[in-house]
């Protein structure tokens, strides 16, 4: 029996794939990759994410069919509402799956990469536009970078999916895939991924690699300048404000400043860009009084004592600090008047800052430690403010985001002067340059599936001129003009191509015609009838064996059903040996109206096929193929076995000539010492009537005992009184073999033990047959224990009955059998023990015998010798063990 060859790990695969829970396994394995394909995503710079989770859609979509791919798509674009707080992208990523799966369920990869294009050209980008623009309020240039971004997202993601399903088709030729896909899938498929891939990567990282440089660039260079432009407007708003505290301290010194309020209120009026929001004057216990503006929450100042108490000589200024982001400033008159606050509002600085972003600068003046300031600088520092929540979409945040400067201000009290202003503006130059970046990776992608499109096309018509060429050189043996050009080294190559080929076909052809022929007169000379019939069961081929077996010409039946010619019967049946032939076991009509029983084997089928085209029914073939049986007579059959097992019988005869010559000896040497010793007393003398009588008597017993052993091999060999079933006892049948080669044991120092219940046990079959099976397995025993030590060669023989089954162990031990032969020790000739003189039939006949008898044998496992288990039916009147 052939052993089936191991599977490979392709296979395998291919089986699972067929199974319904390991597709749910890999099903689930893509939605799971597809989620963390979004989630470990690529940041090229601020939020310009490549996603990965469509991946794992297409791949699911290629191997599984579009149900998993729409749930890998559902379930990977859950990331995306994690990112942006909604389910616009969601539903854009769920209808990309959809569109393709449907539109691309009888295309290939390359025409998937098409839909894909066609899916974002006509209604995923314009959508997300639309969505981004009026749903988020999104800046237009913003919302075209997203749709842009996406789209170049969908075409890089379907190629990686292609070549990795094409490369996996094209390394395992051997692996099935859906029908649909196998149709469609081509080379220029794996070319333009593989293309398309190489020239699109490149370009994009190095596309992106200059444009995260750009605008690294860029924000270093806005921190820098905010930093210088913080310094400068520090020093230009303390000189700013110290000259204006003088000139409004002295021109308010010149009036009175608790009455006059109108005059305070017209000079304010007269340089309104330049002039104070509030001015107090101080009193001696630090509280302030309001005299011109709105009363604040300053109240009351906290200053050395030596500015409120000491008698100025002269005027002073002094720069206190902040209040609630607005300056404040101090004039000292010189002759002893009360002292003047100011309030500065940090609007009326700006104009003479030198912050490059003027219009659009905030200052501001804050109170606090100048601890807070950066560890790199003394006197100043400068970040970028952006909101970094993780809800946030990092373009919005980017969007939102500013440059904030803080210097130390120089006044009584620590203030810090802050300079910020919005990075909107060039954010938004820089998601231009990214657009166009993309828009252009775009328009590349674009150009690389319409040229796998192109390359499609001219791989199948390069084809299809090949085959009308070669086609058309078959057919006329020679090229027709201007098909091939001979300038050219490709076309010479296949013209030289075509001369092999042709050449091994005619070679072909001339072989097959030969053997078809040899075929032909072997079928007409062959003794055994062979027929054969196509795919719709009818006959083809009806050999003379045959006609001479049924009667019937080859002209009378060919293209007839052989089920015309079959007649049913309740013995019909269907089989499988151990040479991997269909069997089929029917009577054949033949034209004188009797009926053959034939045994029907199939030639050249795998072990465990069935399918004999022998109705009309079967499906037919277009290939029309042919199969070809051999009939045999059951009756030439039963005789062929019947001569077989005679000569299996005489084979085993020889084996134990050595114990019949010991047992026909005994008697012979007891007769002829009694006879002689007769004659010896009778010469000198009268012999006693009771010697003469005893010694009779002992020649009658020894000579009927030679009686037994001769019947014993006539029976043995000839089957004498053997013909009919009958019921049996196997232990009796048992011994009787064990005497047979009684003395064959005892040379070879061979022990056997019988292990029997206590209760009597009865078969039905031929006696004779039990025993020669019997005798069989025990000469096959002791030729396997010939190598083992003489106290080693053992044999037992255990009988045991359950319900109505009666089971026979014979063990011995010996070797064993090898692993090699386990399956094919009953094969007929083949033996082990070729070059010890085995002929390979003792086992095959001890199986047909048993099987003749209604019983089984099979051989058992076991760690030492060999064993053998039979089973009988028990008669009725057997009783349990």
């Amino acid at each position: 029996m052939r052993r089936s060859a191991a599977l490979t790990p392709t296979s395998r695969l291919q089986t699972l794939l067929s199974v319904s829970w390991f597709r749910t396994i890999l099903g689930c394995c893509f939605c799971l990759c597809s989620y963390l394909g979004n989630v470990l995503n690529v940041d090229m710079f601020f939020g310009v994410n490549f996603l990965f989770g469509s991946v794992f859609v297409w791949l699911a979509m290629f191997t599984l069919g579009a149900s998993w791919a729409l749930a890998a798509a559902f379930i990977g674009a859950f990331h995306t509402v994690e990112l942006w707080g909604h389910g616009y992208a969601h539903f854009l990523f769920t209808m990309e799956a959809a569109f393709v799966c449907f539109l691309g369920r009888n295309g290939s990869t390359s025409r998937a990469s098409i839909l894909v294009l066609i899916y974002w050209m006509a209604f995923g980008a314009p959508m997300a536009l639309l969505l981004y623009t009026q749903a988020l309020d999104l800046p237009w240039s913003t919302a075209l970078l997203v749709a842009s971004k996406q789209a170049l997202n969908g075409f890089l993601n379907m190629m990686i999916a292609a070549l990795f399903f094409t490369l996996v088709l094209f390394f395992h030729p051997e692996l099935r895939i859906p029908k649909r896909w196998k149709d469609a899938n081509s080379y220029s498929g794996l070319l333009q991924a593989i293309f398309g891939l190489a020239f699109l990567l490149p370009i994009l990282l190095s596309e992106f690699y200059e444009l995260k440089r750009n605008f690294q660039r860029f924000v270093s260079h806005e921190l820098a300048q905010a930093e210088i432009n913080s310094r400068r407007s520090s020093q230009n708003t303390a000189t700013f404000l110290k000259l204006e505290t003088v000139f409004w301290g002295t021109s308010l010194s010149e009036i009175n400043v608790a009455e006059d309020y109108k005059k305070i209120e017209q000079l304010v009026e007269a340089d309104i860009s330049a002039a104070p929001s509030q001015i107090y004057t101080v009193m001696n216990d630090g509280s302030l009084r309001l005299v011109y503006g709105q009363a604040t929450s300053l109240q009351k100042l906290t200053l050395p004592l030596q500015v409120l108490r000491a008698p100025q000589e002269k005027q002073m200024s002094f720069l206190l600090g902040c209040h609630e982001g607005q300056f404040m400033s101090l004039f000292a008159p010189g002759r002893g008047t009360d002292l003047l606050a100011f309030i500065w509002q940090a609007e009326t600085t700006k104009s003479i800052s030198y912050s490059q972003h003027a219009a659009e600068s905030e200052i501001k003046c804050v109170s606090g430690s100048f601890e807070e300031l950066n560890e790199n600088s003394s006197d100043s520092s400068v970040v970028v403010l952006r909101d970094t929540d993780p809800s946030t979409p990092a373009l919005q945040s980017w969007l939102g985001a500013s440059v904030q400067a803080q210097t130390r201000f120089a006044s009584l009290f620590p203030a810090l002067l802050q300079v910020s202003h919005s990075l909107k503006t060039n954010i938004l130059r820089t998601q231009q340059d990214t657009n166009s970046a993309v828009q252009r990776l775009c328009v590349l992608a674009m150009l690389i599936i319409l040229g796998g499109q192109i390359l499609d096309v001219l791989f199948r018509k390069s084809v299809g001129k090949f085959a009308r060429i070669s086609e058309a050189y078959l057919k006329h043996r020679k090229l027709a003009i201007n098909s091939l050009n001979p300038n050219f080294r490709e076309d010479r190559a296949i013209s030289a191509w075509l001369d092999r080929f042709v050449e091994a076909v005619e070679q072909e052809e001339q072989s097959k015609q030969q053997a078809q022929q040899k075929f032909s007169l072997l079928l007409a000379q062959v003794l055994t009838p062979v027929f054969a019939t196509n795919s719709a069961g009818k006959i083809k081929v009806w050999n003379p064996a045959l006609q001479g077996l049924t009667g019937y010409s080859e002209d009378e039946v060919l293209g007839k059903a052989i089920s015309d010619f079959i007649k049913q019967s309740p013995d019909s049946f269907v089989a499988n040996d151990a040479q991997q032939a269909a069997e089929l076991l029917f009577d054949l009509t033949t034209k004188s109206g009797k009926t053959v029983p034939l045994v029907i084997s199939k030639l050249g089928i795998e072990k465990g096929e069935t399918g004999h085209v022998l109705t009309s029914t079967e499906k037919v073939d277009p290939a029309g193929s042919t199969s070809y049986f051999i009939a045999q007579n059951v009756g030439s059959l039963k005789e062929a076995q019947a001569k077989l097992l005679h000569a299996s019988r005489l084979a085993a005869l020889g084996e134990m000539a050595s114990s019949f010559a010991h047992e026909l000896n005994q008697p012979l040497n007891v007769i002829a010492l009694a006879a002689g010793g007769v004659a010896e007393r009778g010469k000198y003398g009268e012999v006693p009537k009771e010697y003469l009588i005893a010694k009779a008597e002992r020649i009658e017993a020894q000579a009927l005992r030679a009686g037994r052993v001769i019947q014993g091999i006539r029976n043995f060999v000839l089957e004498i009184g053997d013909d009919d079933i009958v019921e049996f006892d196997p232990v009796v049948r048992t011994k009787s073999a064990i005497d047979l080669i009684r003395e064959q044991l005892r040379l070879e120092n061979v022990t056997v033990h019988i292990n029997t219940p206590s209760s009597e046990i009865k078969i039905k079959g031929r006696p004779i047959l039990f025993e020669q099976a019997m005798v069989n397995l025990l000469v096959n025993a002791k030729q396997a224990m010939e190598r083992q030590a003489l106290s080693e060669r053992k044999v037992s023989i255990t009988f045991s009955v359950h319900d109505t089954v009666l089971t026979i162990l014979v063990k011995d031990t010996g070797p064993g059998i090898a692993q090699e032969n386990f399956e094919r020790i009953f094969e007929p000739f083949f033996s082990s023990k070729k070059d010890n003189g085995g002929s390979g039939i003792g086992l095959y006949m001890t199986k047909s015998v048993i099987k003749e008898l209604d019983g089984t044998i099979r051989a058992v496992k076991e760690i030492h010798g060999a064993c053998f288990e039979i089973k009988f039916p028990t008669a009725p009147a057997a009783s349990e063990s």
